[in-house]
């Protein structure tokens, strides 16, 4: 069964379950059992200012703090927490990912921070380690072999083989704002003229040039984009071991290949220099 923590600052409960751990792809709707919530709700530790009740704090590394921080750890062990969630801005994920490694390796100490101080902690003694498959994270490969499959790909379309006709087929119009975050629940026609989809494993878009298929992913300090058009017999291949990267990838695109199709605003590919 699972058992998920959830280490929020109290007043923002009510918002952040206005959408259901179904809808966000944790909960099976299928499985026989319901997962155990515990929600823990506590003051922002680090920027007091943030806080909707004005107060002053002690400081949360003082000794006397320390000692009542495991105290609380060691309490909330005994709920075996499977999963932990701490509430973070999703665009800050990455760097979370990684400070965690680094804290589990001793190279990151810990700041004046919930997320920190009990998320960290916790995970930490409850043997949390990112183990699972996760999109991008499942992926293991090098640019030279991603380059061959990726050759390949344009070698099966331009046979017309009944593998890239399948795979390369619009299975899903997309019209969500962006792929990820809060605008993901908001409609747009913006994509309308590039009639932005997904097939099987594949995002897909009709362009001038014929249709472009393309797929993105991203985990701890890697972030990678490629985009096909197969009847041009051409695309480019973008691998990093950066968290910034995708603030390049627009410029990139069209500067390699002249791509200006990619939807960069869906992709939250917001270019580094961008005013908005």
């Amino acid at each position: 069964m699972m058992k998920l923590i959830i280490i929020l600052f109290l007043p923002l409960v009510v918002m952040t379950f206005q959408f259901s751990l179904g809808q966000v792809g944790i909960v099976d709707q299928e499985a026989k059992s319901k997962p155990e919530i515990a929600i823990i709700g506590n003051y922002h530790m680090g920027n007091q200012g943030n806080n909707v009740f004005k107060d002053s704090y002690d400081d949360i590394l003082s000794h006397e703090r320390e000692r009542e921080l495991k105290v609380l750890i060691n309490n909330l062990k005994e709920f075996k927490p499977t999963k932990i969630m701490v509430e973070v801005d999703v665009k800050h994920d990455s760097l979370i990912q990684s400070r965690y490694i680094k804290y589990l390796n001793g190279e990151f100490e810990l700041k004046r921070n919930e997320v920190y101080e009990i998320g960290f902690r916790l995970a930490k003694i409850m043997d949390h380690k990112r183990t699972q498959a996760n999109a991008a994270g499942s992926l293991y490969t090098t640019v030279n072999d991603y380059s061959k499959f990726l050759r390949h790909l344009l070698n099966l379309s331009s046979k017309k083989s009944p593998i890239t006709e399948l795979l390369f087929e619009p299975s899903v119009r997309i019209t969500s704002k962006t792929q990820f975050g809060y605008q993901a629940w908001e409609d747009t026609n913006q994509n309308d003229a590039v009639e932005l989809s997904y097939g099987l494993g594949f995002g897909i878009l009709n362009t001038p040039y014929g249709k472009a298929v393309f797929k993105e992913g991203h985990d701890n300090g890697f972030q990678h984009y490629f985009i096909l058009f197969p009847a041009e017999q051409k695309g480019v291949l973008l691998m990093s071991n950066s968290d910034n990267a995708e603030s390049t990838f627009k410029k990139l695109l069209e500067l390699t290949i002249g791509d200006t199709y990619t939807p960069w605003r869906w992709q939250r590919y917001t270019p580094y220099d961008h005013r908005s």
